[in-house]
């Protein structure tokens, strides 16, 4: 065998493995996405959240495509750790309405402070 061909198989073995899933795969990697979320959900970005979300959303269809083969204690385990993110998830959209709405209040003050001059300034606002 040459080398190229060598590295050729060790490509084709390293693919087939990385991409052969069973069952377990999706639990583990909703585990892995729980812990990162626990320890790095603080630093997270906007860019960041859209990317957890979308790996929960690929990791939900994996789940569902093994949900018959799971046993009770495979569901508790999927259960815990959805919950685990559920509430990292929670906790963001939370801050982001909280901000939203700050914002928004903000935003109302500024206008009636506007209106408020406005009229003040204007001794002809009132003459109709």
């Amino acid at each position: 065998m040459n080398n190229l061909t060598k590295l050729l198989l060790i490509v084709l073995i390293f693919f087939c493995f990385y991409s052969c899933k069973d069952k377990e795969t999706p639990i583990g990697e909703l585990e892995e996405i729980s812990i990162d979320l626990k320890n790095n959900s603080n630093t997270y970005n906007e860019e960041d959240w859209l990317t957890v979300t979308n790996k929960l959303n690929e990791v939900e269809n994996e789940l569902e495509k093994y949900k018959p083969e799971y046993t009770d204690e495979e569901l508790e385990k999927i259960g815990y750790l959805k919950g685990v993110c559920a509430t990292y998830l929670f906790k963001q959209n939370l801050k982001t309405t909280s901000r939203q709405i700050h914002d928004a209040i903000i935003m109302l003050k500024g206008s009636l402070n506007g209106v408020f001059e406005t009229v003040k300034e204007d001794s002809t606002y009132w003459n109709l």
